[in-house]
């Protein structure tokens, strides 16, 4: 056993005594630096839990924001479709307003939501679609981050789509978004996140 030199000095003068009490101070010392790191690793495992949570709890606020926006485009969109169906006017005007409609909708992902339009958390209200995807991809884990990067990519585009092959743009439109939602966001109670691109307002 390591005693100081004082305690062997000590020990010449005083006997068995001093050397208990120098062992005990020692063994006090040990005690309080063994508790210390380990007060100290409960602060970091604390901090490294509450950090994890913060960054779990964000990812659940993303990803509903995302299935609402998602269902909130799908949802004008089904407007629009339904609308153009009972609309007996014809004639090129009301399929340019029709198609106009539909486009202005799949811009409409990557802006900010309109002043009518309630974002499902309020911190996101000046956000479009695509800074939710970034966000989420920079916190996700990194085997989801690929998947992140296509489906980032893939909503960026839709806002260049304007050439329809039908005369319901609006659910060739429905069928585009729906390519791009993953099932991350289909486990939502939103409308139509839930269907295909074969059916995409289900």
């Amino acid at each position: 056993m390591h005693l100081a030199s004082g305690c062997y000095r000590r020990f010449f003068l005083s006997g068995t005594g001093t050397v208990y009490s120098c062992w005990q101070k020692s063994r006090d010392e040990a005690n309080a630096k063994a508790e210390h790191a380990r007060a100290q690793e409960n602060v970091r495992l604390t901090a490294d839990l509450e950090r994890r949570q913060r960054i779990a709890d964000t990812i659940d606020r993303l990803d509903l924001e995302i299935s609402y926006r998602y269902s909130q485009a799908l949802m004008e969109l089904n407007t629009i479709r339904k609308n153009t169906k009972n609309d007996r006017s014809g004639g090129r005007q009301r399929s340019n307003t029709t198609v106009a409609a539909v486009v202005d909708v799949l811009q409409s992902l990557s802006r900010p939501p309109r002043s009518d339009q309630t974002p499902l958390f309020p911190e996101y209200a000046s956000y479009g679609l695509p800074t939710f995807l970034g966000e989420l991809r920079r916190i996700a884990p990194a085997e989801e981050q690929s998947n992140l990067d296509g489906t980032l990519g893939d909503v960026v585009g839709l806002r260049d789509k304007a050439v329809f092959k039908t005369a319901d743009p609006a659910t060739e439109a429905g069928a585009w978004i729906q390519t791009t939602i993953r099932t991350r966001w289909r486990k939502s109670w939103f409308f139509y996140v839930d269907c295909s691109p074969q059916n995409p307002f289900c």
